[in-house]
């Protein structure tokens, strides 16, 4: 019985007609020039498509400027973004040939992975912002960093994880922390520490910041009196 031929990809159009386009490595696809400070990108729209909500929805505009970029009409990132902090994003983006590529290894600082953080977010880039979020997570991250970041870039286990840390750690929350957070978040953690501090009695330090306390108990305490903030915050983490 004869074995059924491996199917192959039709010849090009104005080649001969004894070669053909690799099924792997002939890339049929439209490219797009982008801009970032004095410096100029060009990339393969199909990869920006698949990575990216925004771009996404800016190529599937009729009139968009993505669409007719070109060296000399270089569609313009904002101001407040550098090419190398997009380089920093482009790098993790599989852009090398064929269908199953992995993403170089890369050596990114704490702060690279915060810029990758904030362009990801910005574009919803979503893989590479859970990169982001794991690496940074990994590097570890002081309870304020949690709060502030979490706040800024909608990730509510962040938010959540700070507010603990506050609450249960041995040192004070300070003058500029109080500031940063803001007066509502501050007297609610103020009033947890202190319920707490009563409840201890005379062996507050060794009660209150037992590591025998339950961190779910802790953890539903921080839920249940940030209620209506962890729900905004969730609400806009589910874009990603």
């Amino acid at each position: 019985m004869a074995t059924a031929e491996k199917s192959k990809t039709p010849p090009l159009d104005g080649a001969s007609s004894s070669t053909q386009a690799d099924d792997e490595f002939f890339l049929d696809d439209s490219f797009v020039t982008i801009r970032a400070g004095g410096t100029l990108f060009r990339l393969p729209s199909s990869k920006l498509n698949a990575e990216s909500q925004y771009f996404r929805r800016l190529s599937s505009q009729t009139e968009s400027l993505l669409k007719t970029s070109s060296n000399e009409n270089p569609f313009k990132l904002p101001t407040n973004v550098s090419a190398e902090d997009f380089k920093l994003l482009l790098r993790l983006m599989n852009l090398s040939f064929g269908a199953n590529t992995v993403a170089t290894q890369v050596q990114y600082s704490k702060q690279d992975w915060r810029k990758v953080l904030r362009l990801s977010s910005l574009w919803a880039f979503s893989r590479i912002r859970k990169d982001a979020i794991k690496n940074l997570h990994q590097v570890g991250l002081a309870e304020m960093e949690k709060v502030l970041l979490g706040r800024e870039y909608s990730i509510s286990q962040w938010v959540k994880e700070g507010y603990l840390g506050l609450v249960t750690r041995t040192t004070t929350i300070s003058s500029f922390e109080a500031t940063s957070i803001g007066l509502d978040a501050v007297v609610k953690l103020f009033q947890m520490r202190e319920t707490r501090a009563l409840a201890a009695g005379s062996a507050f330090s060794r009660v209150f910041f037992s590591t025998e306390e339950s961190s779910i108990h802790r953890l539903a305490e921080i839920e249940k009196a940030f209620r209506q903030e962890l729900a905004g915050i969730e609400l806009l983490e589910g874009r990603f």
